[in-house]
This record gives C-alpha cells, structure tokens and sequence, in this order.
C-alpha cells in the first residue's frame, strides 16, 4: 500500500493551497527543503494519487507542477489522515523499539538503518541507540544482533525462536483483534500502532492467503487454536506462501514431499497443538501427570483424577509443553508474578513435584512453565469448592490461551454468582455473541464491537476488575461474612459485659443463643441522588480551536441555560473562576469538572458531559489536552456522594479513554450512569 510520510504530506499541503503552477525551487524555499528532497517525495505523492485513481499531477517543464481537480484530492487525502496524520507520525518510545526489533525479527533480509528513519522519522543517532537495547533484549532470548558496514542490520538465530518472539512482542504491541478485523474488514484499522505494524512488516495479500490457510489447518487439528499459536502459525505460513505462491496446506500432510524450513516449522507447530507424539514420549509424559497429580493431590486433598476434563487439558498441555521446551519456545505466562504472589505454596508444590517427575523427560522445565501448570491446579481446586448455583451466563473472551481463561473463570466464579461460563479466542467473538450471554469479560478492548455487556479486565483480577464487576455481578458469600462478622462483634461484646462478675450462667447463655438465632438485619442502602441528565445531556465538539478553553466551557453551560437549569451567571461565575486561580478545576490528565457555588445561580441539580476529541490547552499541571468536561450544577445538600462517585470516574483513566472514544450519546449515558450510580 503506497503511504505518505510526513514531507510528502506537507507538499502535498501546499500544492492543494496553489492556484497555479509552482516552481520546484519555489517550493524547496517555501518548504525550507533542497530541490531534491522536492522532486524525491514528489515522486511518491504522484504515486500515491495514481494508486488511488487520481492521476491529476500537471508538470510543465518551464512553470513547475500544479494539482488538479483539488477537491477530490482533499477529500482522499482526508480519509488518508484518519490514521496517518502528522502528529500520528510521533510514536513513544516503547513503539520505535518494538516496531525496529518486529522488522528485524520477521526480515528475510538486511534492514538498512535509512528504513527505520524514514518510517520512523527519527534520526539515525536515535535508531542506533533503539538498536543497542535491542541488542539486549535479544541477548536475554539466546539472539544476536549482527551489523554489517553498509548495509545494516538482521538477527541471527533459529527461526522459530525469532518468530516466537515476533508473535509475543506483536501481541505486546498491538490489540490483536485489531489484526483479525484488518483481514476481515477491508483493512481497518483503530490504532496508529496497528497502522504502522499492518502496513509496513507485511504483505497484506501474503497475509490474506496465510489467513485462508491457516482456516484450514484449524479445521485439521480439529479444535480451536489459542490466540498466541494462531499468530504464530500465520507468520509461518505466510512465509511460506512468499517462498511458493502457488502452495495449500493438504499437499504437505498427503504426499510427503521434501519439505522447505518453514514447512518443517508448520508441521512442528501442527504438532505442538495437536498433542501428536511418539508413543515412549506419550508414556512418559503420563507418567510424569500421573506423578505431578497424586503429588498436589497428597498435598491438597484433592480428587483431581475425578475430573476427566481437567485431566485431558493438563495432559493436552503438558504434550504441548514438552514439545515446545524441546524445540527451545519459550513462553511467557502474563500474570507469572502475581500468580505465585498469591498461590506462592502452590507453585512451591507444583515445582517440587516437577522436579521430581522430571526424571520421565529429557528436559528441565523452567519456572513460567510450572507456573502454567500451577494454574490448571489452581483452577480445579477452586472448581471443586463452588457451589453449583444458577447464575448469569457469561463468556469469557482471552487472547493468552486456555490456562489464564481458567484462572479469570475460577476467580470470577469464587467471587461472584454466576452458573454457565464459556471461553474464547479473540477472532472467534462476533456480535451474536451477544445475544447468547449476558455479559461478555475480555480482557482485551474490542474496538469493532460496542456494547454495555463487554466488560474490560485485566489478565489476573485486580481490585478494580472487581469494582468493575461488582456493578453488574451479585457478590456470593459477601452479605453471609458481613453477617457472620457481625454476629461475632455481637458475641464478643455480649461475652466482655457477662466476663466482669457471671452471676447468670442462663442469662449469657440465653443472650447468645439470641445473637446466634438472629436472622440478618439489612440496613437499608442510602439512594444516590438522581440528577438532571439523559442522552441529550451530552455534546461532542470537533470544532473549538485548542486555545479557547472558554468557548470549551459554555458548550456545558450555555446548554444548561438554554434548558433553564442554570442562569447566565453561574456560567460567567466558572470562567471568572478559572481566569483568576488558573486550571484547579482540571482533577485528572485531560478532564475538568466546571463548576462554581450553589448560591452562584443553580436552579436544579444538572450536568453536562462536554466531549473534545481534539482536545483544548488550558496549560494544567499534567500538561495533557483536556477532552472530557463534566459540568455540573449542584444545589442539594445530599449530593456530595454522586459528586464523589463523579471524581471517581474522572480519575479513573481507563474508563475516560473509553467515555472519549464512544460514538454514541446512549453508549456514553449507559455508561456514566452504571458508574455514578453503581
């Protein structure tokens, strides 16, 4: 796909505002460029309109070069910017690194250091000082980063090591359900990091036929394959395809032939997830499950054998584990450290009984390793302490693979009510899923899907996934240890008043048998006070300039004026405000709750939700754009609790980012009321 770098835009910027034609020296000095660069990135701009039916570059070797049909021209360059706008050019840090390592690991060649500036638009100083901590993260992975004079640099190593480590750092950097609705939805993309990595490591119609192919070995293995694997076996098979474009799947399984390296690669993965192996390597392997299991077994008091399902996925892994230490894949389990931060004894145990088993394989297996398994057990021992109850459905969309999807469904079900619970790979969901459950738990955004049902968390429950949670799942057990607690505090007290002089044994006894026999006393929960606010309460504005905070202020207030909520003063009161003791009213990076005093002209208790997607500079201690405004307009005594409930939304980034990037006044209503109120 021809794209424009961040020059080229700007000449063709310039072109577009010229109503004649224009000398090639009279843009180099307009530009501050050399004729050169002039007549270079010309070159591709003219490519670029070609490519997208606009052949309307008119040169004239005496007046220069001129545009035609300007119109259409802006408009294509318009759809163009959606992703690739200037200041889309400017990536962190972490994205300059991981796109330079992603290059060199999939390149079948030398990468010269010119290729990353001009992708980049970074210096070759800053490119050579990326590389040298590269060198070192390869350093860790048994990698080497090679330079030669002149030409550039490629990483040497296995190819199944560098293609692991692409897919791990891939799925690092970008979402990768932004990768599956690239291949199905006529390459969109959400994100100018899924831009860059689509449109510049790979061949998008290798990628396309990969995606086929790969559709057909899924249905070959006969069950679905992990995320993690998918990506793997699409690099390799798209490999493949570039080394023979004429290349299927079924002829490498039938015939037998002489296979190229990446072939070899495939039918290695193929078997790595399938669970094929030679019958001594599939007794030993059941030997070394049968060891590891009565081991915990012992240690726990646990029947795991009772339950032939976990039984066939501990072994269906443990196959696949073998297979990958033999082939030197080193997988990274996400949540290793907070796993075994909290199942530490477990881990202890799963690690001695592998090592004690180990004398069946003929190899070591590391930490992360173990840790998966410790998972498995983890998850079964949680199982088989739950209540069978009748319960929300739910399905559970993860993109690291089986054992974590375990982990979220036994945490969630330990915690909350819940019955029916299913897991899934990321490119599998589509929205029917949603007609089917109640709620969909992911722990991955899901840009090309909205719904109030997806609910974000992360790869291991933490405090905040479970606030999340608590707003749309009943807690189990919560109100019965409240209870018990309270129950105790009772007794306890009841015991210390008798301690002191017991003159009545039948006295103590009979006040705690009253305590103990008590039903539960519910304290009836204090409403939050309901405001004026609804879906119309909320605007969108693309159009204020960046330097006019005040014109950002009154969208909120003039429309609460307009409803008769407020009057003109309480607006004049919020800028006066604001000009006088400067931006305290910003709470959190890029959000401002506007306000002023009950007495300064609040009719009725209203808000107003202001949406700048292009944000508005008001030069704040976080020194970020402000682009979500909650103006509010306060009166009643009892409010104090939405208003806390409000500033916790503010500070809550994830969920800003999400209130900013809906498109719908509904979506973005549901979505403050489910947290103001919960």
């Amino acid at each position: 796909m021809v794209r424009l770098k961040q020059r080229e835009l700007q000449i063709l910027d310039f072109l577009l505002n010229q109503e004649n034609f224009i000398t090639y020296k009279s843009i180099s000095e307009e530009l501050n460029l050399t004729e050169r660069q002039v007549r270079y990135d010309l070159n591709n701009v003219e490519n670029f309109l070609i490519k997208n039916q606009l052949d309307i570059i008119k040169k004239n070797h005496k007046r220069g070069i001129m545009v035609l049909e300007k119109d259409e021209v802006k408009n294509k360059l318009r759809l163009f910017k959606q992703f690739t706008t200037t200041q889309e050019y400017k990536y962190s840090k972490k994205e300059i690194q991981y796109f330079i390592l992603l290059k060199l690991l999939i390149a079948d060649e030398i990468v010269p250091v010119s290729e990353f500036e001009d992708i980049l638009f970074i210096s070759r100083t800053s490119v050579l000082n990326h590389l040298s901590v590269i060198e070192e993260m390869l350093y860790s992975e048994n990698l080497s980063l090679i330079h030669q004079t002149r030409k550039g640099y490629f990483i040497s190593g296995p190819k199944i090591k560098k293609y692991s480590l692409f897919t791990r750092a891939l799925m690092e950097l970008i979402n990768i359900r932004e990768i599956y609705s690239f291949l199905i939805d006529n390459e969109k993309v959400f994100s100018k990091q899924a831009e860059l990595v689509l449109f510049n490591l790979v061949e998008i119609d290798y990628l396309y036929q990969a995606l086929l192919e790969c559709q057909e070995i899924e249905k070959f293995i006969g069950k679905v394959i992990d995320d993690r694997n998918y990506v793997l076996l699409l690099i390799i098979v798209m490999k493949i395809i570039k080394e023979n474009n004429e290349w299927h799947f079924d002829p490498i399984i039938q015939d037998g032939k002489k296979q190229s390296e990446h072939e070899s690669l495939l039918l290695n993965i193929i078997g790595n997830v399938k669970g094929h192996s030679a019958d001594n390597s599939h007794n030993n392997t059941t030997k070394f499950l049968e060891e590891i299991v009565e081991y915990i077994s012992k240690a726990y008091h646990v029947d795991f054998t009772a339950n032939h399902s976990f039984m066939t996925q501990l072994k269906a892994h443990i196959d696949s584990m073998v297979q990958r230490v033999t082939q030197s894949i080193f997988v990274k389990n996400p949540i290793f450290h907070e796993f075994v931060s909290d199942y530490k004894e477990l881990f202890l145990a799963t690690k001695s009984a592998c090592e004690n088993a180990e004398k069946y394989l003929d190899t070591k297996i590391g930490d992360q390793e173990i840790s998966f398994i410790s998972i498995y057990f983890a998850s079964e021992i949680r199982r088989q302490e739950d209540r069978k109850e009748k319960k929300a459905k739910i399905l559970i969309v993860c993109v690291e693979g089986l054992a974590i999807s375990q982990m979220i469904m036994t945490q969630i079900k330990k915690i909350f009510e819940y019955g029916e619970v299913k897991t899934l790979p990321v490119r599998e969901f589509n929205r029917e899923h949603l007609n089917n459950y109640d709620f969909i738990i992911t722990t991955i955004d899901i840009p090309d899907v909205q719904s109030s049902k997806i609910l974000k968390v992360n790869n291991y429950l933490q405090k905040k996934d479970l606030e999340i949670l608590q707003q749309h799942l009943s807690l189990k057990l919560v109100m019965k240890e409240k209870k018990e607690l309270d129950k105790f505090n009772l007794i306890m007290k009841t015991i210390r008043e008798n301690t002191s002089s017991i003159t009545n044994l039948s006295k103590l006894e009979l006040d705690l048998i009253n305590i103990l026999s008590k039903g539960e006393t519910r304290v009836p929960k204090k409403e939050t006070r309901r405001i004026h606010f609804n879906e119309t309460s909320i605007t969108k504005d693309k159009t204020i300039p960046s330097n006019r905070w005040d014109l950002a202020i009154k969208i909120g207030t003039s429309s609460l004026i307009k409803n008769e909520l407020i009057l003109k003063s309480y607006e004049n009161k919020i800028i006066t405000n604001l000009r006088k003791f400067g931006p305290y009213m910003v709470v959190a990076p890029g959000v401002m709750i506007a306000h002023a005093g009950m007495e300064d002209g609040v009719i009725e208790d209203s808000m107003w939700i202001t949406i700048l997607p292009n944000g508005i500079n008001i030069n704040d201690r976080f020194e970020k754009p402000i682009k979500l405004i909650f103006t509010l307009a306060f009166k009643s005594k009892d409010t104090h609790m939405l208003v806390e409930n409000i500033a916790k939304l503010a500070l809550d980034h994830e969920k800003v980012e999400e209130l900013i990037n809906l498109n719908s006044n509904t979506e973005i209503y549901d979505l403050i009321i489910a947290t103001i109120y919960s």
